[in-house]
C-alpha cells in the first residue's frame, strides 16, 4: 500500500470519446475510485497473443520494446504480422488503452505492455522456442493469454503426462510463478475458452465447453477466467468447469489494427484482460504482494453475478452456486460456481483489499516458495458398470488453495461417463460430464480451483458414474495433490457487500465466531457502506444503520481493517490494531495496546473510548469554534453544556454570552458588517463566501433584520459546518475528558486503597468518568469493596478520619480536621466515599501526588500508536503514555487534542536529528504548538513549545509502516 496515494494529475477519463460505450466498467467495481490513486503506472505486462501494433495511438505510449522475448532459441518483436491480425491489439487495448482523450481507455491505462507473438510466430519456431518464450513470462509482472485449446482430453494436452507439450508448458509457467518478480511470482492469467454451445463440436465430438480439456486451463499457476455478458449472466460460449477461477466482462469496444477501433471484440479473450489489468492495479497498490496472495484477494473480493445464491442455475450456467469448505467468508465458506469461479471481478474490492493486505499479514507473502503440497493416491484397480466411488482418506490437514485430480481409467463409451470430486463436507466438483465419443484408455489430471480456505483432512471422495449400466469400465489409479498453505490459528474473517444474500439464505453466517486463538482479523475493505463495529463478544457489525452480524466472541478478534465509508470502530479491551481506510473515521481502541491507522479522509482516532457525550456539548463546541475560533477548554465546555441541558439558559443567550467578552471583541467588534461575515465564513466554514452569500448575510445585518449574534448562531448551526466539525466537536469532548479523569482515578485509588492502580483497573474506571459517570460514583465503589473493607472496614470514623490523614496526605490531622471530618460523617452530612473523594481533590493532595502520578505514567510501557495518514485529523491519545505518528510526505492538518509530557512525537523520515532541528519547524500559536512542513500541519492543542524536549521525540520509522 502506498500510504500517501493521491489523486492524479491526469485526462479526464470521460473525455475519451470511446469511454461511454465501454460497457464492461460499470460491471467490476467502481474502478474510476481506484484511477484515482492506480493506474497501473510501472507495472510490466506481457501480452502471449497474435502480435500487438505498437504504433497504434492509444498504444504507443505504453508499448515497451526492451522486453521483447529473445534467446538462443530465436526471437521476436511482438508485431502483428498483417492489417486483420488484431486479435492481440484488441487484447492488449481492453487491457492497457491510454487516457489520452483519443479512444477508449484501458483498465490498466498507464500499465507497460509489450507482445510476445506466440500464437503466429514462436510456437511455430520450434518446440524448444516457444517452451522458452513462456519461461521468458518471469520478465513480467503480468502474463496474459488470450488463447487456449480446443479440449479434446487427449494425451498431448494432458498437463501430467511427461514429455507432452502441455506438460513442458505447464512446467514454464510455474517457473514464471517461483521466478518471476524477484521470486514473488509473475501473475499469469488464461482464457478459459469458448467451446460452450457449440453445435459444431457438439455434433462431431460431443464436446460442451468444460474447460478441463485444455490442460494448460488445469494449473495453480494460472487464474482461468470465464466471460459474462453486459448483464453480468455468464456468456453463451463461455467455457465452464472446477477449472475456472474468476469471471469477468468480455469488452466489445477496444483498439484493433489501422490505428482503428472495433465494437466486435469479445469471447474469454476479451475477459481475460480484464483480470490482468486489475492485477496490475493491484500490484501498483502493494507491489510486495505474491502470486498467491494476487489470487487469493482476487477470489475474496469477488461479486456474486448471474443467479443468486440459493437458487437453480439461469440461462447458460451449467450448475447452480455453491458454498465451499471454508468458514470466514461472509460468515462460512466462499460461493463458487463452474460457470463464474468465485464470481465477478470486482476491481475497487481487489485493490482496496490489496493495500491492507500486508498489514493484515505482517508482512508475510505467499509464493511458490512457501506452498504446502501434499499428495494421496489408491492404486487399486476397479472393475465398475453403474456407479463407483473412491476413497482417499487424507491425513495431513492444510489450508487448501488448489487440487489436482489425477484418474488413470478406461470407458467403453466416455460420453456416458459423468465424474464428481467430492470434499469432506459433501460438497460436489463437477470434473467430466458426458463429455467426448467412444473409448478412453489414458490417464488425465483436471484442476480443482474452487477450494480455497477448505482444510485438507478428511475423507476426499470420487464418485464415477455410467448412464448406461451395462458398460464396463475399469479405474487402475486415482490420486490428488494439494497445494496451499499450513493450518494457522491466525484468521482473516472477509466481509464484503454481499454479505445479507448469503445470510439470507445460510443460517449461521450471520453469526461471526473465532475459538482458535491467534492474532485475527475483520477485513471489511470490499464493504462500500458505512461501517458501525464493536470488537467485543456479542458485538455489532452494521453497515448503513442496518444489523448485519454479531461477533460471537469478538473480544478474541484482536483487529480490524475498514473501507471507503464513513466508519466507526471500537476496540476491545486486549491490544488491537484498526486501519480506516478511506473516508472520515472514526476509530477507537479501548483498553490494551493499540495501533489505530487512520488512511485516507478527516478521522479522529482516540487510543482508548470514544465518548459522543450529547447535542449540548457539541453545540457548545461550535459556539467556541463560531465566536472565539479556538477549541474550548473542558471546564468551559461542561459549563455551558449543562447550563443548556438543564434549561437555566438557552442558546441564543450562551452565544451572547460570548459576543460580549473581551475575547470576541478583540476578534471582530470593530469591523464593518460585511467584513464581520467575511470573518465568519473563514473562522467558521473556513472558506471564502461567494458573492451571492456574501451580499445576503451582509444586507440581513445592515437591515437589521438578524443581529450579529443570530447570524452566528446560523453559521454556528449550518448543517455544513455541523458536517465539518462533527469529529472535532466530539472528539475534543471525548479526548479532554477522558484526559482529565485519568488523574482523577489515579488519586483515588491511593486515597481509598494506598496504592498505584493496575492499568486496566486505571483504563476502566477514567473510561466510566469519561462516558458521564462521576467521580464520586467510581468513589463509591471503592469504597464498597472488600480491599477497601480489609483496610477501614473496622474502624470508627474518628480513627478513619485519622487514617485517611496518614495514608493519603502522609501527616497527621489536625484535631479541627478530624473533628470536622469525622463529624460529617457522624452527622450523615457525607459518606466515608465523600470523605475519601474529598481528600482526593484537596489541593494539597493534588499537589503531593503529582510527582507520584508522573512517574507512573512514565513507568507504563507505550500505550497506544495512532497514525492519520492523509486527511484532517484529531488525533486523540487517551490515557497513559501514546505515540502519535506522521510520516514524510503524509498531508492535510492534523490536531492533537491530549498530547501530555508522557506521550511521544513519532517523526519519521523527515531527516531530524535533534529536538532543535524538528522545533525549527514549530511555532507558539496561542495555546498550541503547531508543526508545517509541506502539506502537512500538525496542532498540538494546549501545548507549550517548552515542554517538547528530546524525550518527547522519536525519529525512527515505527514497524507496522513496513507493511502499509
Amino acid at each position: 500500500m502506498n500510504p500517501h496515494a493521491t489523486m492524479e494529475s491526469q485526462v479526464a477519463v470521460a473525455s475519451n470519446p470511446l469511454f461511454s460505450s465501454q460497457w464492461h466498467f460499470d460491471l467490476i467495481g467502481n474502478i474510476q475510485a481506484v484511477w484515482n490513486d492506480y493506474t497501473g503506472d510501472g507495472i510490466t505486462v506481457g501480452i502471449y497473443d497474435t502480435g500487438v501494433e505498437k504504433y497504434h495511438a492509444d498504444l504507443n505510449d505504453n508499448y515497451n520494446a526492451s522486453l521483447h522475448w529473445s534467446s538462443s532459441y530465436g526471437s521476436d518483436n511482438g508485431a502483428n504480422n498483417s492489417s486483420d491480425d488484431s486479435h492481440g491489439t484488441s487484447v492488449a487495448g481492453i487491457l492497457a488503452s491510454e487516457n489520452n482523450g483519443i479512444g477508449g481507455v484501458g483498465v490498466a491505462y498507464d500499465a507497460s505492455i509489450t507482445s510476445i507473438d506466440f500464437l503466429n510466430d514462436v510456437q511455430f519456431i520450434s518446440t524448444a522456442a516457444a517452451i522458452d518464450s513462456m519461461k521468458w513470462a518471469a520478465s513480467f509482472d503480468v502474463m496474459n493469454n488470450s488463447w487456449g485449446l480446443i479440449g479434446y482430453y487427449d494425451t498431448s494436452q494432458d498437463v501430467g503426462t511427461a514429455g507432452t507439450f502441455t506438460y513442458k508448458a505447464a512446467g514454464a509457467l510455474e517457473y514464471a510463478a517461483k521466478n518471476g518478480r524477484d521470486g514473488l511470482g509473475t501473475i499469469i492469467t488464461k482464457a478459459s475458452g469458448n467451446e460452450h454451445n457449440n453445435p459444431a463440436l457438439e455434433t462431431q465430438y460431443n464436446l460442451n465447453g468444460n474447460a478441463q480439456g485444455d490442460g494448460l486451463n488445469n494449473i495453480h499457476e494460472a487464474m482461468v477466467v470465464a466471460a459474462t455478458d453486459n448483464w453480468g449472466d455468464v456468456a453463451y460460449y463461455s467455457n465452464w468447469g472446477a477449472n475456472v477461477f474468476i469471471s469477468a466482462p468480455a469488452p466489445s469496444v477496444t483498439t484493433t489494427t489501422g490505428q482503428s477501433y472495433t465494437e466486435q471484440f469479445g469471447g474469454t479473450s476479451a475477459a481475460t484482460p480484464v483480470v490482468s489489468g486489475i492485477a496490475a492495479l493491484m500490484l501498483e497498490a502493494n507491489e510486495t504482494l505474491g502470486w498467491r496472495d494476487v489470487q487469493d484477494i482476487i477470489a475474496l473480493t469477488a461479486q456474486a453475478t448471474g443467479s443468486y445464491f440459493g437458487e437453480d442455475p439461469v440461462y447458460d450456467e451449467v450448475a447452480a452456486w455453491m458454498s465451499n469448505g471454508a468458514s470466514t467468508w461472509n460468515g462460512g465458506g466462499m460461493s463458487y460456481s463452474v460457470s463464474y469461479g468465485y464470481g465477478l471481478i470486482d476491481a475497487l474490492a481487489a485493490v482496496r483489499t490489496a493495500e491492507v493486505w500486508s498489514l493484515m499479514h505482517q508482512g508475510a507473502v505467499q509464493t511458490s516458495d512457501n506452498m504446502v503440497t501434499i499428495s494421496k493416491s489408491n492404486n487399486t484397480t476397479k472393475n465398475w458398470t453403474q456407479s463407483q466411488t473412491i476413497n482417499l482418506n487424507i491425513t495431513q490437514n492444510i489450508e487448501v488453495e488448489y487440487a489436482y485430480v489425477t484418474i488413470d481409467s478406461k470407458t467403453q463409451y466416455i460420453q456416458d461417463v459423468t465424474v464428481y470430486l467430492v470434499d469432506p463436507d459433501g460438497n460436489s466438483y463437477l470434473l467430466v460430464d458426458q463429455e467426448g465419443r467412444g473409448s478412453f484408455d489414458q490417464t488425465y489430471t483436471f484442476g480443482v480451483a474452487g477450494l480455497i480456505g477448505t482444510e485438507s483432512a478428511g475423507i476426499w471422495k470420487l464418485q464415477f458414474s455410467d448412464s448406461v449400466p451395462v458398460e464396463t469400465n475399469t479405474i487402475y489409479s486415482v490420486g490428488i495433490t494439494f497445494e496451499g498453505q499450513a493450518i494457522s490459528a491466525d484468521t482473516i474473517h472477509t466481509i464484503t457487500d454481499d454479505f445479507l444474500e448469503f445470510a439470507s439464505v445460510e443460517t449461521g453466517r450471520e453469526t461471526i465466531t473465532d475459538t482458535d486463538g491467534g492474532d485475527d482479523w475483520l477485513n471489511l475493505v470490499a464493504v462500500t457502506g458505512n461501517v458501525a463495529l464493536a470488537l467485543k463478544n456479542n458485538g455489532a457489525l452494521k453497515v448503513d444503520n442496518a444489523a448485519w452480524a454479531t461477533l460471537a466472541n469478538g473480544g478474541q478478534i484482536e483487529s480490524a481493517a475498514l473501507g471507503d465509508g464513513a466508519d466507526r470502530a471500537v476496540g476491545s479491551a486486549t491490544d488491537n490494531m484498526l486501519s480506516g481506510g478511506r473516508g472520515g473515521d472514526t476509530l477507537a481502541g479501548g483498553g490494551g495496546h493499540d495501533i489505530l491507522i487512520g488512511g485516507q479522509g478527516n478521522d479522529i482516532l482516540s487510543g482508548d473510548g470514544i465518548s459522543l457525550g450529547d447535542g449540548h456539548h457539541a453545540a457548545v463546541y461550535r459556539i467556541y469554534q463560531a465566536v472565539l475560533n479556538r477549541s474550548p477548554n473542558l471546564a468551559g465546555l461542561d459549563y455551558w453544556a449543562e447550563q443548556l441541558g438543564s434549561g437555566k439558559t438557552t442558546y441564543s443567550a450562551v452565544v451572547n454570552s460570548f459576543m460580549q467578552s473581551g475575547e470576541f471583541t478583540a476578534k471582530y467588534g470593530g469591523v464593518s458588517n460585511e467584513d464581520f461575515v467575511k470573518l465568519l465564513y473563514q473562522n467558521v466554514i473556513h472558506r471564502t463566501p461567494q458573492q451571492s452569500g456574501l451580499d445576503y448575510w451582509t444586507d440581513q445585518l445592515d437591515n437589521e433584520t438578524l443581529s450579529r449574534a443570530s447570524v452566528v448562531s446560523k453559521f454556528a448551526e449550518s448543517a455544513e459546518n455541523i458536517g465539518n466539525t462533527f469529529h472535532e466537536a466530539y472528539g475534543t469532548t471525548s479526548g479532554l475528558r477522558v484526559t482529565d479523569a485519568l488523574d482523577d482515578v489515579f488519586r483515588i485509588y491511593q486515597a481509598a486503597l494506598g496504592r498505584t492502580p493496575d492499568i486496566s483497573g486505571i483504563e476502566y474506571w477514567a473510561q466510566q468518568i469519561a462516558q458521564g459517570g462521576s467521580a464520586l460514583q467510581v468513589s463509591n465503589q471503592f469504597t464498597s469493596s472488600a480491599e477497601f473493607s480489609a483496610k477501614y472496614g473496622a474502624m470508627n470514623n474518628t480513627d478513619f478520619v485519622s487514617a485517611l490523614y496518614f495514608n493519603v496526605l502522609e501527616r497527621e490531622g489536625s484535631s479541627s480536621g478530624i473533628s470536622y471530618w469525622s463529624s460529617q460523617i457522624n452527622s450523615g452530612a457525607k459518606t466515608r466515599a465523600e470523605v475519601v473523594l474529598g481528600f482526593s481533590n484537596s489541593a494539597e493532595f493534588v499537589a503531593k501526588s503529582a510527582v507520584s502520578l508522573a512517574s507512573y505514567l512514565a513507568s507504563q510501557a507505550a500505550d497506544d500508536t495512532l497514525y492519520g495518514g492523509n486527511g484532517n485529523d484529531t488525533l486523540i491519545g487517551g490515557m497513559l503514555a501514546d505515540s502519535f505518528v506522521f510520516v514524510s510526505g503524509d498531508t492535510g492538518s492534523k490536531t492533537i487534542v491530549d498530547f501530555d509530557a508522557n506521550d511521544t512525537l513519532q517523526m519519521a523520515n523527515f531527516g531530524f536529528t535533534t529536538a532543535d532541528s524538528f522545533l525549527a519547524f514549530c511555532t507558539q500559536n496561542g495555546d498550541d504548538v503547531v508543526f508545517k512542513k509541506g502539506a502537512l500541519q500538525v496542532t498540538l492543542a494546549d501545548t507549550d513549545l517548552a515542554a517538547i524536549t528530546d524525550d518527547a521525540l522519536d525519529f525512527s520509522t515505527p514497524d507496522f509502516f513496513e507493511w502499509l
